[in-house]
């Protein structure tokens, strides 16, 4: 921590006190802000190195009020903050061009105080200050007549307004000859009540910039053509206020009005139901990593559809997840694995879990038997249903399958000669580990599969055995 005079004014002052900081400064310097400054010059000039501590003892104030008088005396010009965490000042000399600053603050000290009581939402910084003072200077603006500007600008957008806003409006303004209170307030009061709307509006939607033409055109469709009355529409941009853009509100609007969506009631249900559907395009998208921008499209294509057939959100979470997990990472796959869902009756949360429970446990159990027998296949969807053939259908142990697999290592396409195998023993009663490893028609040579694909190809059934195969693979369902 320290305290430093810069070179020049230990060479040119003999006094701690200048006399252009007593007559340019110091009248509107806050008296607490003074008290710093006086002290800790005073410590600075006898070298206290134990300044910070007597500074707020003497002063009775906090470390924090210290260093925001700190930066408010370097906002004026007359310290440097070398390092804010370490307390190190240092004290200026005060030139001329600093002079005509503080002058310029003293000859605009009314415009001061009114703009600190009437407009108490947002202080205005030096910099700031000082360009409210050259618009005044430059186009003969009336001091009053830039407030009523600053708080007209302010009315649009918020208290965090940018200030090269205010002085862009204000030069506008002033170079169309509105520099007085009577003219500026002639032309505030001007302003239709569709633009004082439009402005209400503007500010709902986070839209930071001046009313156009256009936007008095969409108005005029939303009110006129559309029939909305400006509460509906409000009502509207309260759960649409993140679009940012009138273009993209007016879709908003054109889906209402396409929906016949007019009551307080109706928008609020319409909307919430809006906002959540595209919340679910949203995480299906992610959930599939598909990057359709379109969420409109997929909303209307997709989600809606499988709302309709009575979906849940957490159904379709479900769902998207099993598909990403099973290569159906599109939406168009998804939707046909939704619609055959739907054929066969498995649409409430129960049901799909407990029907894609049942796919991920078939998986596990046949990739475990893939391991087990040295298959080196992607497990597709086709071959998970002809492994639910195997055990739901057919009614195949694991044992028995997994003696079949280990017939097929060596095959080219190895479900293709189990489907052939498990047939051909589901067709003779073989049921047990020990009939299938006595059953003996056919070659396990993967050099003689042919001969087995041709025997049972050829076989010739009874009417009886024919009865009992399964006729219609449709018909097959997944317990």
């Amino acid at each position: 921590m320290s305290l430093n005079f810069s070179p020049k004014y230990l060479n040119e002052s003999n006094i701690v006190l200048n006399k252009t900081f007593i007559n340019d400064y110091m009248p509107d310097m806050p008296g607490n802000i003074l008290k710093v400054y006086l002290f800790t010059l005073y410590e600075c000039n006898i070298k206290n190195e134990n300044w910070l501590n007597d500074t707020v003892k003497t002063l009775n104030i906090t470390r924090e009020e210290l260093v925001n008088a700190f930066k408010y005396l370097e906002e004026q010009g007359v310290i440097e903050i070398n390092d804010i965490e370490e307390l190190s000042v240092t004290f200026l000399d005060i030139d001329e061009r600093q002079a005509k600053v503080r002058y310029r603050r003293g000859k605009f000290s009314e415009f001061n105080k009114q703009i600190s009581e009437i407009i108490k939402s947002r202080e205005f910084t030096t910099t700031e200050l000082n360009e409210c003072y050259s618009l005044i200077e430059t186009y003969n603006l009336e001091p009053s007549g830039l407030i009523m500007i600053i708080k007209y600008c302010m009315d649009i957008k918020d208290k965090n307004i940018s200030f090269n806003y205010i002085s862009k409006v204000a030069k506008v303004w002033a170079e169309n000859g509105l520099t007085s209170v009577e003219k500026i307030e002639k032309e505030l009061n001007g302003l239709t009540k569709q633009s004082k709307q439009l402005i209400k509006l503007f500010k709902a939607l986070k839209i930071n910039r001046a009313i156009e033409d256009s936007d008095n055109d969409y108005f005029e469709k939303w009110t006129g053509k559309f029939e909305y009355d400006f509460n509906s529409i409000m009502l509207i941009a309260k759960y649409f206020n993140n679009v940012k853009s009138i273009k993209k509100f007016d879709t908003v609007m054109q889906d209402f009005f396409e929906q016949k969506v007019y009551t307080a009631e109706q928008i609020e249900i319409y909307a919430k139901s809006k906002i959540e559907n595209t919340e679910i395009a949203i995480m299906i998208n992610e959930k599939l990593s598909n990057f359709d921008g379109n969420l409109s499209n997929v909303v209307n294509v997709y989600v809606k559809p499988w709302l309709q057939m009575g979906y849940s959100k957490d159904s379709l979470f479900k769902i998207s997840e099993y598909c990403y997990k099973n290569d159906r990472k599109s939406l168009a796959l998804m939707d046909d694995f939704v619609n055959k869902l739907y054929h066969v009756g498995i649409v409430n949360d129960e049901s799909v879990n407990a029907y894609i429970d049942n796919l991920n446990r078939l998986r596990e159990e046949l990739s475990g038997l893939f391991i087990k027998n040295n298959i080196d296949i992607a497990i597709t969807s086709t071959i998970l249903q002809s492994y639910n053939t195997w055990s739901n259908t057919w009614m195949f142990s694991k044992e028995i399958i997994s003696y079949a697999l280990s017939l097929s290592n060596n095959m080219e396409k190895p479900i293709a000669y189990v489907n052939q195998v498990l047939s051909v023993w589901k067709n003779n009663n073989i049921d047990t580990l020990e009939k299938a490893k006595a059953y003996k028609p056919f070659k396990t040579d993967s050099s003689k599969q042919s001969k087995f694909v041709e025997y049972a190809n050829n076989r010739i059934y009874s009417d009886e055995e024919l009865s009992n195969l399964v006729t219609d693979i449709d018909d097959v369902k997944f317990n």
